[in-house]
């Protein structure tokens, strides 16, 4: 979605939730940056350090999740694993929505 997308303003973000210690994130970042070309940033959620309602209320349901977000960051879809349909293809529909605008 990315390569789609990007010209036309999408941003990407993931979020791992893992509890690595920071020299295996660093890795990880190196290897997104320098071996796959990634074009997006990814970050850490220090669960075990982060209030657990904050977690609990942005992945109620478990990971994978999607959020979609328009350009003044209000959230426009969140596609968890209660969601039957394809999170993928959901998300694209929205973004191409979105970036029509």
């Amino acid at each position: 979605m990315h390569n789609k997308y990007a010209a036309a303003g999408l941003k990407i973000l993931t979020v791992t939730l893992d509890e690595s210690p920071a020299e295996v994130r660093d890795r990880l970042q190196k290897f997104l940056r320098d071996k796959l070309r990634a074009p997006f940033e990814t970050v850490q959620l220090d669960v075990k350090n982060s209030d657990k309602s904050l977690v609990e209320k942005l992945i109620p349901e478990g990971v994978p999740v999607i959020f979609v977000f328009d350009r003044d960051n209000r959230t426009v879809h969140k596609l968890d694993k209660s969601d039957d349909e394809d999170k993928y293809a959901t998300a694209e529909k929205a973004i191409a929505e979105l970036l029509k605008k």
